[in-house]
């Protein structure tokens, strides 16, 4: 499949990602703030606060991503082992 201009679209990715760390970072400077959302610790990076990983019960997880994707709680449930930290 031919997506076109790749380099331009990486470039502008690029630069969204540096607009919105800045913005956050913005927030932080100036006291108490609370960054939420996925790609908030890569914003901030390793050393940019608290970070905190908020998960749900496993059988809730195999549920949601078996309806979500339209595959069987067999599939969803080891896609949920995979994602699991060591």
């Amino acid at each position: 499949m031919d997506r076109g201009n790749t380099a331009g679209e990486n470039y502008r990715f690029i630069r969204l990602f540096e607009i919105v760390g800045e913005d956050a970072w913005g927030h932080c400077r100036h006291g108490k703030a609370i960054i939420v959302g996925r790609g908030a610790n890569i914003v901030l990076g390793p050393d940019g606060g608290f970070h905190v990983r908020i998960t749900g019960l496993p059988y809730r997880r195999i549920i949601r991503i078996a309806e979500r994707n339209k595959i069987s709680l067999e599939d969803a449930r080891e896609i949920v082992e995979s994602s699991e930290a060591p």
